[in-house]
């Protein structure tokens, strides 16, 4: 079924024909004769007649196709006058814009002019690139670490594990092998998990690591013995014991909850991060 714009063309045409009749007839003499007025009358009638019935068929077909008409009228500076879902695909690609597999989405072909589209307020950079205030003055790797890695986290995992120590302690028939751990010691202990990942020992025996006669690893040893090391690894937590089975029940991430919310405090994203060479898609309201 030919769409409204299509009929009006076809119309138009046939008042041109009509025109031309006319200019012709006038050419072959300024007075008419009887015969000639009556054929220019029947003429007349003819086009009224055709004009009448073309306009009743497209106001028909207005009246039946009012979406196509809309759509049409509303996408004509995207593709241009375009009928049914069959000739959509073939219009766009001759215009300056794509259409999706949706059939809905247009896209341009050509980005638009500098200075015509103003930029997004949450696209504008208000701050120069580099440290924060908080990071800037701090110049080794240790200064670095301890600003996400903070006092604060580690005194909360002394404290969980001490109480966790204090549970298993009558277990043990020595107790200075159950003794409480205290800041430094998980210091140490996290230092020498740091030294595993850098020597690639994560899958070696640490009997083998602990080894002293020139075939382990000199820091391990002087640092604590392999049974305090292996003692502080079964017994190390992150929360209250006592208070995560009730806690689970609203959060299933209660037993790192505590220390990953102090984590993230000391982890707020600007526009500028990078992961090596990579920029993320962060912005300041997000966060790690």
């Amino acid at each position: 079924m030919a769409s409204y714009e299509a009929e009006q063309a076809r119309l138009q045409r046939l008042l041109e024909e009509v025109m031309n009749d006319d200019e012709v007839a006038a050419q072959e003499g300024n007075e008419p004769s009887d015969d000639d007025a009556s054929v220019h009358s029947d003429n007349e009638d003819t086009y009224q007649s055709h004009l009448e019935v073309h306009q009743s068929e497209s106001e028909q077909n207005i009246s039946d196709n009012d979406d196509v008409e809309s759509t049409a009228s509303s996408s004509l500076s995207f593709i241009g006058i375009y009928s049914d879902n069959d000739d959509v695909e073939s219009t766009a690609s001759s215009s300056l814009s794509f259409i999706g597999k949706d059939k809905s989405s247009f896209w341009k072909k050509h980005p638009p002019q500098k200075g015509s589209i103003r930029t997004r307020q949450e696209n504008i950079i208000k701050r120069l690139s580099g440290p924060s205030l908080e990071t800037r003055n701090r110049k080794t790797p240790l200064d670095i670490r301890n600003y996400f890695f903070d006092d604060v986290i580690t005194t909360t995992i002394v404290n969980y594990t001490n109480e966790y120590i204090s549970m298993v302690a009558p277990n043990f028939s020595d107790q200075n092998k159950a003794k409480p751990t205290s800041y430094t010691e998980i210091r140490a202990l996290i230092g020498l998990l740091y030294m595993i990942g850098i020597c690639k020992s994560s899958r070696q025996n640490t009997e083998d690591i602990w080894r002293t006669d020139g075939y382990g690893v000199e820091t391990f040893h002087p640092t604590m013995s392999l049974q305090r090391f292996r003692f502080l690894l079964r017994c190390i937590r992150l929360d209250n014991r006592a208070t995560r089975f009730a806690r689970k029940e609203m959060d299933k991430h209660a037993p790192i909850r505590e220390f990953f919310d102090l984590f993230v405090k000391n982890c707020h994203f600007l526009e500028q991060v990078t992961v090596d060479i990579m920029l993320a898609g962060f912005g300041p309201v997000y966060s790690l």
